[in-house]
């Protein structure tokens, strides 16, 4: 009887050690809220014969039976994770005894061995892939949040179309919302309507149908005012935060949560021998991932692969490329997102800058333009700076274009060789 065939499915092995990891974390949650429900009643709020059994069952029994769960949840995620890498390497060291020719494949070792060509296209995929996807961390720029505090879809998107073109989703992390929003506004108009009496009253109901409609209109036009004037403020006080984190570096408010968040779940899911991190930031969120590769890299280790900005008009490149890959990319129409300030020399400027402008306004034209020339006049040639052409009909528009955009999914695969294998 002939061995039996294993195949492993490396996508579904990454997804189940996912889960694992997921579900460990579930498990903590729970104990936590258990542990503080106890704490309560055993500090005063439940007393008697009766509270001394439950409290010591508790000790003996449910706490360590949860810590035991979570345990086995993160152990299963760690065997499952060794188990994929087993089975790579397995598949590497048998791929180098493979050469291919003419579609077909043969044993380098003359042993008369063939395989049929799909057999070889999967071989040589295998030996392409040596190394699994990098996990990728999607941070967002301003106003990328719904009055109530709900995320917006635009982080949400991008995953969603790296994953259409054959990313794993479970390497893909869309980040919660950052930068402020707390200031906007949801006012809405009344709806008051006229009555509806009919025959002699027709003119009462003419009368209140046009009051209503009057009424309605000036709640709903001041609705409107009041909403746009928060959303332009909530505007101002994102672009400033922006400019604070570009200045603050490591010690911005958005880039300690993004990284706090970064670490969280690398506890959680463990990177795989060989993989990396990929970082990219939309707008104000390219300040924040520029912040993030040297903290990853020095702080925990971790080695950034890349890092991508998308419209976005600040960013150090100049750090960040000491430790990655780092790639610019603008829309054509997006007037907002323009690489304007890229190095480290131009950080140093833009605070006086600022000081300046606001005890001095009137010289505002000749700092700005002071600002950008230092910065120019310092960026490395190394940044990698791609444009797209969306056309989407205004710069709003333009903007948020590269959430949905084929072309930077192009730009990522041509860009990494880590990814390329990954993407289609």
């Amino acid at each position: 009887m002939g061995a039996e065939i294993v195949q492993a499915q490396y996508d579904q092995l990454t997804q189940v050690a996912s889960r694992f990891g997921k579900q460990s974390e579930v498990v903590d949650q729970i104990n936590s809220q258990v542990r503080q429900s106890y704490e309560t009643l055993a500090n005063g709020g439940w007393m008697g014969d009766a509270a001394k059994a439950f409290f010591n069952e508790m000790q003996t029994e449910i706490f360590p039976t949860m810590q035991r769960l979570t345990g086995v949840l993160r152990e299963a995620q760690t065997v499952t994770q060794q188990i994929s890498t087993i089975f790579q390497q397995a598949e590497q060291e048998a791929a180098k005894g493979i050469t291919f020719a003419d579609g077909g494949a043969s044993s380098s070792a003359g042993s008369g061995v063939s395989f049929s060509a799909a057999a070889g296209n999967a071989a040589g995929s295998a030996a392409a892939n040596q190394l699994p996807p990098p996990r990728m961390y999607i941070v967002n720029g301003i106003n990328a949040s719904e009055p109530d505090g709900t995320p917006g879809e635009g982080p949400q998107q991008l995953a969603g179309l790296l994953a259409a073109h054959g990313y794993d989703p479970s390497q893909i992390k869309a980040m919660p919302a950052i930068y402020n929003t707390n200031y906007t506004t949801n006012l809405q108009g009344t709806d008051l309507q006229g009555t509806n009496h009919g025959g002699w009253l027709s003119p009462v109901d003419w009368l209140t149908g046009a009051g209503a409609s009057i009424v309605n209109g000036v709640t709903g036009a001041g609705a409107s005012v009041v909403n746009g004037a928060s959303a332009l403020f909530n505007t101002g006080v994102g672009v400033s935060e922006v400019v604070q984190e570009y200045t603050m570096q490591d010690q911005g408010k958005y880039t300690q949560e993004s990284y706090n968040f970064i670490q969280q779940d690398l506890a959680r899911n463990p990177l795989l021998p060989g993989q990396t991190v990929m970082l990219i930031g939309h707008s104000g969120g390219g300040a924040v991932v520029s912040n993030l590769a040297p903290m990853l890299e020095n702080n925990m280790g971790v080695d950034v692969s890349g890092v991508v900005t998308l419209g976005s008009p600040v960013a150090n490149a100049d750090r960040a490329m000491q430790y990655a890959k780092f790639l610019s990319v603008s829309d054509k129409g997006d007037y907002i997102g323009q690489p304007w300030i890229r190095s480290d020399e131009g950080r140093n400027f833009l605070t006086p800058g600022l000081m300046t402008g606001i005890l001095a306004p009137k010289s505002l034209p000749l700092v700005v333009p002071g600002v950008l020339g230092a910065d120019n006049a310092a960026r490395d040639a190394g940044i990698n700076y791609f444009t797209t052409n969306a056309n989407a009909g205004n710069p709003i528009s333009n903007h948020n274009s590269y959430w949905t955009s084929n072309d930077v999914v192009s730009i990522i695969k041509n860009s990494y060789p880590q990814v390329a294998p990954y993407l289609k």
